[in-house]
């Protein structure tokens, strides 16, 4: 059974979801596309994730002062910017150093509200359920996203994909306004924070988040770069990442009632294996076909390996002084690729285009087994 403040947030993700779903994939296509480096397009993202991690920081005193919903409800407004600026990044360079700026504030502003408030309102004993349910949004809106961004980019041109995407985004926000507000019960300590990172009982899950933080950072550049090298075409792209996508929607469904009733450790262990040898096989993608067939698998061990990993996770935050904890997550996050980044920038410089990514490709391949490390 849901409650009001879940379903609501339901209704956000939808909207939200389908805003990123049209932008978000073709993004380092774009930047490929207007002539953009390799090096250059990873430093872009480097420096989204250095002025995450350094927002990230006063985060905390926004979300006690003026609480979470409001917190997710400041977050729109950069993100609108952001999708904005993308149009005009071409015509003056300067927004390449910029642009950033805003989609790293809308993200330090959104996540860590965003995981509180989930943990608050969702259900420990259906959370698995709920998260599927959370994950099925987003498979169901990226089915639709990117084959009608490709839609929409072949035809009208990036700049009127952007300005819908900012529209949705802006939109997203309003079934928000509609539930409650709980600053008041929210504590955070910096001392709190800093003996995080060094208490020895998070270890183990800190590793997990570094796995994640590779892992998810190389399919969200580089992935959607290589597979348009091979295809081309931005339709053509849209199309397979449809029919991908598809197949996922059996394996999220499945995963969420199987995360409620067994071993989550178990399942992590096994969907960091498979997550992990997808990785290996891209490195043999050459053709349309092969793409078809290692994105399939790609796609379904992923969310066979996140739903579980992210109930764990969420449920670790239960054991812990979750505001904290999910602070510390995303420092984290962000902390893993302003180091890591600058090396695959380094590889892209060093070696040719596919020696690069063979070698990124299996960097993430044992980055992928990280996840299994998470530990209550």
């Amino acid at each position: 059974m849901l409650n009001k403040e879940l379903s609501q947030f339901y209704i956000y993700k939808v909207i939200i979801s389908i805003s990123l779903s049209l932008i978000s994939f073709f993004i380092p296509i774009y930047f490929y596309q207007l002539g953009f480096s390799l090096s250059k397009i990873i430093f872009f993202f480097f420096l989204i994730s250095l002025y995450f991690f350094i927002f990230t920081l006063f985060t905390p005193r926004i979300i006690t002062k003026f609480g979470i919903r409001h917190t997710i409800l400041f977050s729109m407004l950069p993100l609108v910017i952001y999708f904005l600026s993308l149009n005009y990044i071409n015509s003056y360079p300067i927004l390449f150093f910029i642009s950033p700026f805003f989609i790293a504030l809308n993200e330090s502003l959104l996540w860590v509200g965003y995981h509180i408030y989930f943990l608050k309102y969702s259900n420990e004993k259906s959370r698995g359920k709920q998260l599927s349910f959370n994950y099925i949004i987003i498979i169901l809106t990226s089915l639709i996203g990117p084959l009608f961004g490709a839609l929409l980019i072949t035809n009208l041109g990036y700049v009127f994909t952007y300005t819908i995407g900012a529209l949705l985004a802006f939109f997203s926000v309003i079934p928000l306004f509609f539930s409650r507000e709980f600053k008041a019960k929210l504590n955070f300590n910096y001392k709190d924070l800093f003996k995080y990172f060094f208490n020895k009982k998070n270890f183990n899950s800190n590793i997990s988040f570094i796995g994640y933080s590779i892992e998810s950072e190389i399919d969200r550049i580089l992935w959607p770069i290589f597979i348009f090298i091979i295809l081309k075409e931005i339709l053509q792209v849209g199309f397979i990442v449809f029919l991908t996508t598809f197949v996922s929607l059996v394996i999220v469904f499945f995963m969420g009632k199987l995360t409620d009733l067994k071993n989550k450790i178990s399942l992590i262990k096994i969907g960091s294996i498979f997550v992990s040898i997808s990785w290996f096989l891209r490195i043999f993608v050459n053709t349309k076909l092969k793409i078809l067939f290692i994105d399939t698998f790609r796609i379904s061990s992923n969310y066979a390996l996140k739903i579980p990993w992210e109930t764990y996770a969420y449920n670790i935050s239960k054991k812990r002084k979750y505001f904290e904890y999910f602070v510390a997550r995303e420092l984290i996050f962000k902390g893993t690729r302003i180091v890591v980044l600058p090396l695959f920038i380094l590889i892209f410089y060093l070696f040719s285009l596919k020696i690069a990514f063979v070698l990124v490709f299996i960097t993430s391949g044992f980055a992928s087994l990280l996840y299994a490390k998470i530990k209550a």
